[in-house]
């Protein structure tokens, strides 16, 4: 299986073994890193870790956990936190008004990162957001028109939808209209949290999940945001040198 990323100056594109890293470079030589390898880091974890991505909801779990572990760590906290609250056994502990000093501080320091988060996303992302939107456009490309077939050339790509089924937005639309609903019913934000992500996993990676009825309007919307927000049609130039990095992939992956 090949994914990829898109950034404001390349693309990212991974596949069973490899990474390629493409960079588009002003006034020099466009520059594409190669990296072997990409799941020869393992550790002890290594077959608890794919063991759990089997586990319906456990899965999306550990997905948040390998997209942001310091935000997913902040959140274990909150929620051991909550979960003594709604035990009972918190009663005892020193509290600030009412809230409790331990949450206050976890939530100080998720309201650090997010802010961290914040300056990142302004100044890496939107300052350059047109660029950063077509080599997302091109990425959706180069997937959908590899996934109808493994021979791929510019014509082929250029004519490909960039609206993808496995697009991370669909992920979010899915997340966020859940955690909505079960905010109402659940007063603990990291119990709605982590149930929410758990639950828009399991939607997003169904089987034919945009064919079936109601669930098909979540993705829907999801696909709807990808055309208006994060998406443009992005210039040849960047398509190509996205195809290029993507070409340097597969071989890298076949010659092996």
């Amino acid at each position: 299986m090949v994914s990829g990323n898109a950034r404001n100056d390349g693309v990212n594109f991974s596949g069973e073994k490899y990474a390629v890293h493409f960079t588009m470079k002003k006034g020099s030589d466009d520059k594409i890193n190669v990296i072997k390898d990409i799941h020869s880091k393992k550790s002890f974890m290594n077959p608890v870790i794919y063991y759990l991505h089997t586990v319906p909801f456990i899965r999306g779990i550990i997905v948040q956990f390998e997209l942001n572990k310091i935000f997913f760590i902040m959140i274990l906290f909150m929620l051991i936190w909550d979960l003594t609250n709604l035990f009972g056994f918190g009663e005892n502990i020193a509290s600030f008004g009412n809230l409790d000093i331990f949450y206050l501080i976890i939530l100080a320091i998720m309201v650090l990162i997010t802010v961290y988060s914040l300056i990142y996303l302004f100044k890496r992302v939107l300052f350059k957001l047109k660029s950063t939107l077509e080599y997302h456009g091109a990425e959706h490309k180069i997937l959908n028109a590899y996934e109808k077939s493994t021979n791929i050339d510019f014509d082929a790509v250029k004519k490909a939808s960039r609206i993808s089924r496995w697009c991370g937005t669909e992920l979010t639309v899915f997340f966020f209209l859940l955690y909505a609903l079960l905010s109402i019913f659940i007063h603990y934000e990291s119990i709605v949290f982590l149930v929410s992500f758990s639950m828009a996993y399991e939607i997003f990676i169904l089987r034919k999940g945009d064919k079936i009825p109601v669930i098909s309007l979540l993705f829907k919307l999801g696909y709807f945001c990808q055309r208006v927000f994060f998406t443009r049609e992005p210039s040849d130039d960047k398509l190509q040198a996205a195809l290029d990095s993507f070409n340097v992939l597969l071989k890298a992956e076949n010659e092996d």
